[in-house]
């Protein structure tokens, strides 16, 4: 019961924020076309970039909404691998092991659901880049390497093979791409004080 109505609250969150980012975009687009405008006055820019702006930090809040509702299925994510850890058992072996936690795939599954929607606003920057590379990269890549990763390519088989095709979860498969170095690029591995200009560079 409960992990389903966490999917219903991941589903409307994800309409919303889909809303609210389309919503910023045509303010975006707005703005940019007054300021084209060689008599717009001052306060009518203003105003423009005013709503742009405070549609892009409802549009943020909202993504951290969205993530803070998958933090409990990343958390029994976790769970799952310590435990697979302990019985010296591959952790990204599919299917799962039911028998550690019955509501494994469903976890999974939502946390999937939450980073693919990241990643399609990652891809179109409606977020600044720097909440994705310190906020969400360093357990997405984690969660990757040790069980997300084989699950998601599990899904993503042609459907001839029992698969759901490869625009399954592409958004997902692409952000990955994009982030999977920045762990290595953490400044707290590094011993830094401060993120690099790139952390999405592989070196």
């Amino acid at each position: 019961m409960e992990i389903t109505s966490g999917i219903v609250l991941v589903i409307a969150t994800v309409g919303y924020v889909i809303i609210t980012a389309f919503m910023y975009l045509n303010l975006r687009q707005q703005t940019a076309y007054i300021a084209r405008q060689t008599d717009a006055g001052e306060a009518q820019m203003t105003a423009a970039k005013v709503q742009a702006d405070t549609a892009r930090v409802s549009m943020m809040q909202t993504v951290f909404n969205l993530m803070e509702l998958s933090r409990p299925s990343r958390t029994a994510l976790r769970v799952y691998v310590n435990e697979r850890k302990k019985r010296k058992a591959p952790t990204d072996e599919i299917p799962f092991d039911t028998s550690i936690m019955p509501d494994i795939e469903e976890h999974a599954s939502n946390v999937c659901r939450a980073f693919d929607l990241l990643g399609f606003l990652d891809r179109h920057h409606y977020i600044p880049q720097e909440i994705v590379d310190e906020f969400y990269a360093p357990p997405l890549v984690l969660l990757w390497g040790q069980v997300l990763g084989t699950y998601v390519d599990a899904l993503r088989k042609p459907i001839s093979e029992g698969g759901r095709g490869l625009t399954h979860f592409w958004e997902l498969a692409e952000l990955y791409k994009r982030v999977k170095c920045v762990e290595q690029n953490h400044p707290g591995i590094k011993n830094l004080s401060e993120w690099p200009k790139n952390p999405r560079e592989c070196k």
